[in-house]
């Protein structure tokens, strides 16, 4: 009985050790939790065109925050004390952090990658920053931006043909008329 009692009592005492956290905030194996009233989610989508697989790594900063998060996938985040993580991204995947504190400040940045232009929300740039006054979706849309194209194919030769054919029907028909003339 004693040690259900004592193991009870450290159980709420490691809950109530929250030194280094913010008020709210609960603290289990290390990772943060807040009261479900003043937290919104953070997504992070990437977007690719065509079938190449990339990674694509994203730096995410945020204010005031310190810990370890859970994010979609069940997995987790991990905000350093200066409030930046890194996340890798593969082509169209997305990530959602839960749990982050309701008016934080936070920046959120992808390394382009070579022959890919980016966007992120619709605006021509590699980062944005923002207030997480409610849920927030950031989306980062990466477009093929180098054109592959052979300009040496059948279709074109067969073009050409055509062309040529047709110039060669239309001197013949002019020439029948000027024959006809003189006749």
């Amino acid at each position: 009985m004693k040690k259900k009692v004592i193991i009870v009592l450290l159980f709420v005492l490691s809950l109530l050790c929250v030194s280094g956290h913010k008020k709210g905030e609960i603290v289990v194996n290390n990772i943060t939790k807040l009261d479900g009233n003043n937290t919104v989610n953070l997504t992070i989508k990437n977007t690719q065109d065509g079938s190449e697989v990339l990674t694509y790594v994203y730096r995410v900063k945020l204010s005031n925050v310190m810990g370890t998060y859970f994010t979609s996938g069940d997995s987790i985040v991990t905000f350093d004390s200066t409030g930046s993580a890194k996340i890798n991204l593969n082509s169209n995947e997305s990530i959602t952090i839960y749990d982050l504190p309701v008016n934080e400040t936070f920046s959120v940045s992808q390394e382009k990658k070579d022959g890919y232009s980016l966007t992120v929300n619709n605006l021509n740039n590699s980062s944005i920053d923002g207030i997480l006054s409610s849920n927030q979706m950031v989306e980062f849309k990466n477009s093929n931006s180098s054109v592959k194209t052979n300009p040496r194919t059948a279709d074109n030769i067969h073009m050409i043909g055509i062309i040529f054919i047709g110039a060669i029907a239309g001197l013949a028909v002019l020439s029948m008329r000027k024959v006809r003339r003189f006749e």
